[in-house]
């Protein structure tokens, strides 16, 4: 998932289910970005000012983003397919490590990238056609929960299912990006996995009086959340791909063990049955 304190753990893009952190393996990011052969690992250090031979933190390839060098690479795919007159609009990182991933997983999909909803005017991140299946799906980081000026992420997926008629998937900054989680949408058996270790803002912090409800809501979409809310702050997950699988531990638990943060952090507003979000067992 994306990260919003300080950079720990690496990402995999081939065993994304497993590795949740967020720094790359340079070879990694040629394939997220989909660059041409013809641009080096040296070139993509250069540009980013990263001096680390083999990885390369998450922020630091964000500054690709903010400065426009994506738009020149080859074959990216940045302005909208359905409506070549709008100007090019600047994707996220995660956007292009989602993209990614679900070609990965879903080969034979077809994914519009930045896809123009002509109703409501509106870009919306993927529009993913998977046999049959038609879905939506748009990636909210923090700013979508915190700050004032974003509608609610619920308000606008219905929004936007009522004006097309297609499914849409609001992907919280809480949800891994990994391969299993693209599964869980297109399969409700498949349980999905959550993350937040590697975020400063908690489900404490978000603004709407309704926020438990948004997070329940928009993390079973990918099933992620049946039992609770504790394990994604926890460093050992379970019943993955091989036994036991260890990640930085949230420093909110140590905070809270160490009696520099209440539990009550933890406890989103409207929550009626706090059991389902506080830490049990820290130890």
């Amino acid at each position: 998932m994306a990260t919003y304190g300080s950079q720990k753990g690496f990402f995999d893009l081939y065993d994304s289910n497993n590795c949740v952190g967020s720094y790359f393996k340079l070879e990694h990011v040629k394939k997220i970005f989909d660059l041409d052969e013809s641009i080096s690992l040296d070139f993509i250090r250069t540009e980013t000012k990263y001096k680390t031979d083999n990885l390369i933190g998450e922020s630091d390839l964000r500054k690709l983003l903010r400065t426009g060098l994506i738009r020149y690479f080859p074959k990216q795919n940045i302005i909208c397919e359905n409506h070549p007159k709008r100007k090019s609009v600047q994707a996220s990182f995660d956007e292009y490590v989602i993209k990614s991933l679900v070609k990965q997983i879903l080969p034979d999909s077809k994914i519009t990238h930045q896809f123009f909803e002509e109703k409501s005017q509106k870009i919306i991140d993927f529009k993913i056609e998977n046999g049959n299946e038609k879905v939506f799906l748009e990636f909210d980081g923090p700013t979508h929960f915190t700050d004032s000026d974003k509608s609610d992420p619920l308000t606008d997926k219905k929004t936007i299912e009522d004006n097309t008629g297609i499914k849409c998937i609001r992907w919280p900054f809480w949800i891994q990006r990994c391969t299993r989680n693209i599964e869980s949408i297109f399969n409700s058996n498949i349980k999905g996995y959550g993350a937040l270790w590697s975020t400063n803002y908690l489900f404490g912090d978000f603004k709407y009086p309704n926020s438990a409800s948004i997070i329940d809501e928009l993390s079973k979409q990918f099933n992620a959340a049946e039992d609770g809310y504790e394990y994604f702050y926890f460093n050992h997950r379970k019943n993955r791909t091989n036994g036991v699988v260890k990640n930085p531990t949230h420093s909110i638990v140590g905070q809270i063990k160490n009696d520099k943060a209440k539990m009550d952090r933890l406890i989103p507003k409207g929550a009626t049955e706090p059991e389902r979000w506080i830490i049990k067992d820290y130890d």
